[in-house]
């Protein structure tokens, strides 16, 4: 999509979602194969837990208003 990377997540039930990244950068292949390692198990349809554990460790996006 444009110059902005694509990432594919697979559910073990074979469903598929996707996501757009900002902008493609050096660090960002290793930082999604970080977070897959951390959330492999995680229920997808549980979005606000899953994003809860992606925010303890260290990210903050998406924005979300406070």
């Amino acid at each position: 999509m444009g110059n902005s990377p694509v990432v594919r997540i697979t559910t073990d039930q074979g469903i598929d979602g996707f996501g757009q990244a900002e902008t493609s950068r050096p660090y960002l292949k290793p930082f999604v194969l970080f977070y897959k390692d951390y959330l492999v198990g995680e229920d997808p349809t549980n979005v606000q837990r899953i994003m809860m554990k992606i925010r303890r460790m260290g990210s903050l996006k998406p924005w979300e208003p406070q």
